[in-house]
């Protein structure tokens, strides 16, 4: 845990079978393009570009605060959708977090999955929440850095 990161390291990557034999799971990682431990900077989130249709990548995420480098997150895979979506015609779907002094509040506008990772990205907290307010004690998590997912959006909060 890094709980004073000032920046954030993102490598993006494929996963290749590097083995003959297909029975054994020897994979290499074949990074795309600018994507090998990227310093993101300091930001909640970061667009990546170059990405092939209907294909499967995975990322990990280093926090830093420019001294001191934490351990890899764990591995997430994400799949590229075939970019027919039309972005006009699909709902826009807004979630806030914050962390007040007791709680991390979450504010929903629909039915959506929440989960919480550690920097290390631990799954700490899942469930499907509804519309609305949500809070969740600050009493559960210790000091440091954490990322909420709420649907498609991830927020990254601070508890102190």
């Amino acid at each position: 845990m890094l709980p004073e990161a000032t920046t954030y390291i993102l490598s993006v990557y494929q996963k290749v079978n590097d083995d003959d034999d297909f029975e054994i799971d020897n994979f290499i990682h074949n990074y795309v393009l600018g994507y090998e431990a990227l310093d993101v900077g300091n930001v909640l989130s970061h667009t990546v570009e170059g990405l092939e249709k209907e294909t499967q990548y995975y990322y990990t995420v280093v926090a830093s605060d420019g001294i001191l480098f934490s351990k890899s997150s764990n591995e997430i895979s994400v799949t590229t959708t075939d970019g027919t979506n039309d972005i006009c015609n699909t709902p826009i779907k807004k979630s806030m977090v914050f962390v007040d002094n007791e709680n991390i509040i979450i504010l929903s506008n629909s039915e959506m999955n929440l989960a919480i990772y550690n920097i290390a990205g631990q799954l700490l907290l899942s469930k499907t929440i509804t519309e609305g307010e949500w809070r969740v004690s600050k009493n559960y998590f210790s000091v440091g850095v954490y990322f909420v997912k709420l649907g498609i959006d991830t927020h990254k909060i601070l508890v102190r």
